[in-house]
């Protein structure tokens, strides 16, 4: 416990008392900092600690102090730190209870992505499930964060969808193919529609084969599309009489070694 930041709290409160009207954004970014290191602790994981998380539950701590709970309290016996400390556990605590029931009722959900249990395996090894379930609902959440980095990358909107075609939807059409990714029938696909046909078809399909994801293009791929000429054939626009699959092959390795990269750094910024 950090007692120099408690007793600063504890100050601060007390001036509080001493004038209603006081600017309180001082002791509220102490107790901030003083509790999102407790509640990280408490809704961790395993070894993961979901910092995010933290922080939007002490926002939502602070904010039940600041316009209910601070009226309430009268110090006393307990310490103002010790009130607010019992009211983040509880929104911890709370989390918690909801993400395990979340697992549990994911049974379901797995169902849906393809994922079966046999009986023997639910009865007889329960601890093993549910080191599996968690494994692949990892695996699920890991596939829509790599679909999300694909649809809001920045650079042309057409090799994009290039990609998108290339290394993703190609998997849809030959699920039992030991291709990593199709160039060829990539190119068949989309050299004779439009940038916007092409991305709206992917976002479609993509959303059928994963309808609980709810992807969509993000920003940095709509102003690029924007930018360009959307209604325009894409083998037109690109190179045309000179627009080949070695193209999308290209692009479609320097793509994949740019999203690994984007992975790695963002499982990097949570690590910290």
């Amino acid at each position: 416990m950090n007692h120099t930041l408690v007793e600063e709290i504890e100050e601060e409160y007390d001036e509080y008392c001493k004038d209603r009207e006081r600017n309180t954004d001082t002791m509220y970014a102490k107790l901030s900092d003083y509790l999102k290191g407790m509640i990280a602790m408490l809704i961790r994981d395993g070894s993961y600690i979901d910092l995010e998380m933290a922080e939007e539950l002490t926002q939502e701590v602070l904010m039940t102090i600041a316009t209910d709970k601070i009226h309430t309290f009268e110090k006393k016996e307990a310490k103002f730190t010790t009130f607010c400390t019992a009211i983040a556990k509880n929104k911890a605590l709370d989390y918690v209870r909801k993400r395990n029931r979340h697992r549990m009722n994911s049974y379901e959900a797995m169902a849906e992505e393809g994922y079966e249990f046999t009986g023997h395996q639910m009865y007889q090894n329960p601890e093993r499930l549910l080191i599996l379930q968690e494994s692949r609902l990892g695996q699920i959440e890991a596939v829509k964060k790599y679909l999300q980095l694909l649809m809001n990358q920045k650079g042309k909107p057409y090799r994009t969808v290039g990609c998108c075609y290339t290394m993703v939807l190609f998997h849809r059409y030959h699920p039992d193919s030991k291709e990593l990714s199709s160039p060829g029938w990539a190119f068949e696909e989309i050299r004779e529609d439009t940038v916007e046909d092409s991305s709206s078809r992917f976002a479609r399909e993509i959303n059928e084969w994963f309808p609980r994801f709810g992807l969509y293009w993000g920003e940095e791929f709509v102003d690029g599309l924007d930018e360009q000429e959307g209604d325009v054939y894409i083998s037109d626009m690109i190179f045309g009489e000179h627009f080949k699959t070695k193209d999308l092959e290209n692009w479609s390795l320097r793509m994949r070694n740019k999203l690994r990269r984007e992975m790695l750094e963002e499982a990097c910024d949570i690590l910290e």
